[in-house]
């Protein structure tokens, strides 16, 4: 609605241009530290979960709709902050297109001869981004977890998966991941995860395999990646399996211990 009469005001000028490049210079505070915190309380508790042998119970589970619940919000605040930062870029450039206010363009203003844009229908107007798909290691960690706690040498399945059956998925899916390092052949207790190829060796192994050369090729047959030390990353995946196999045998050797042979 536009006003009007000889007392009235504008509903919306322009801002003036320092304030317009002092907007478009703003930044919101950035929650990346904050999530990555939230992230690493989410992967201890779920470490300790397991590790006190909490498998069986719901602890695990609700651990887990938890942490997708925490995605959802994170998403949420993703596409906010896209939709802030659009409607601010929008928003400015739409002012500076305007002549600055004076007293010669008041009344064109007041009349709406000239509209200025107003920042809440800019931000109703301005859809949000969609968030890219997390592929932290923790978030990777949880959509395996149900999975490793059946079997840790499974096959875990594609998460952009559209089939909703988890048991058609982990059957389809086959096949066995070996809990030892390819390069020393022993048990894995510090696993390394190449980022370029996906392997992942024992971290004293792989540098053993160096031999202190700066890179060579990866050492799995028919891969022709060159990896350095600097391309490799912890694998809370393996290193999850690992402990749920220990759990799983600890748990074995005692029920067999306390077992009562039948005569």
């Amino acid at each position: 609605m536009v006003s009007s009469g000889p007392h009235s005001v504008p509903e919306a000028v322009p801002l003036h241009r320092e304030v317009a490049q002092e907007l478009q210079e703003w930044k919101p505070r950035d929650l990346s530290g904050l999530f990555n915190d939230i992230r690493g309380h989410f992967s201890q508790t779920l470490t300790e979960a397991v590790e006190e042998g909490n498998m069986m119970d719901k602890t695990v589970l609700a651990l887990s709709e938890a942490y997708k619940d925490f995605q959802t919000l994170q998403q949420r605040q993703s596409i906010l902050a896209s939709r802030v930062s659009d409607t601010r870029a929008r928003y400015v450039a739409s002012c500076n297109e305007l002549p600055e206010v004076t007293w010669e363009n008041w009344d064109m203003y007041r009349e709406g001869a000239l509209q200025a844009p107003q920042l809440h229908q800019v931000f109703a107007e301005t859809p949000g981004r969609n968030p890219t798909v997390s592929k932290d290691q923790t978030s990777i960690l949880f959509h395996a977890i149900p999975y490793i706690l059946r079997d840790p040498h499974s096959v875990v399945p594609d998460p952009k998966s559209n089939d909703d059956d988890d048991d058609d998925e982990l059957q389809i899916a086959g096949g066995r991941i070996e809990l030892t390092c390819p390069i020393t052949c022993k048990p894995f207790e510090k696993p390394m995860v190449s980022r370029k190829c996906g392997h992942v060796f024992e971290f004293e192994g792989f540098q053993q395999y160096l031999q202190g050369q700066p890179s060579k090729d990866c050492p799995i047959p028919g891969c022709d990646q060159k990896l350095s030390g600097r391309d490799l990353v912890p694998d809370q995946v393996m290193e999850m399996r690992c402990r749920v196999s220990k759990v799983q045998e600890t748990h074995k050797a005692k029920n067999e211990a306390f077992s009562i042979p039948t005569l």
